[in-house]
């Protein structure tokens, strides 16, 4: 998959003793090559005429059933008096923060505030690293800020 990305460096997971990648913070690789994930998935898998990840994956990663959206008004995210509160959520699956299944709007979170924003229906990619103070992004106020400001940069175009 990554060689069919056209990525400019090797990425890394970080692993335990035995070899298992590490959850949240384990993926590292550069901005440019991180945005090409993005590219692919925002064009249902396929990424300069090569099929990286599977079309039928990246549709059901986008796509929430009422199950998985029972979930995600169940938890802390959607408690409106809570810190973690994200009013843009819709579910989470295959590692993807869906905001609207609709129209094929999504995050990849990544620790101390690394965002890949992808939107299908506007054809938008927006990634962006950053070295915050604190691992959650949920938590953090300038995460929620930068959402909103990806939300406004795709609705304006």
């Amino acid at each position: 998959m990554w060689s069919k990305l056209g990525v400019e460096h090797d990425a890394f997971f970080m692993t335990d003793m035995n070899y298992n990648p590490v959850a949240t913070g384990g993926f590292n690789t550069t901005l440019r090559d991180f945005a090409r994930v993005g590219l692919a998935m925002a064009n249902n898998g396929a990424y300069n005429g090569e099929q990286v990840f599977s079309e039928k994956w990246v549709k059901d990663s986008f796509t929430i059933t009422k199950e998985e959206n029972t979930h995600m008004m169940n938890s802390v995210y959607k408690n409106a008096d809570g810190v973690v509160f994200d009013p843009h959520l819709e579910g989470y699956k295959n590692f993807l923060w869906v905001h609207d299944s609709d129209k094929n709007i999504a995050t990849f979170r990544g620790v101390f505030g690394q965002f890949l924003y992808i939107n299908q229906e506007k054809n938008v990619v927006i990634a962006t690293f950053s070295s915050a103070d604190s691992a959650s992004n949920a938590a953090r106020e300038t995460s929620k800020a930068r959402v909103q400001a990806f939300e406004s940069l795709a609705e304006s175009l």
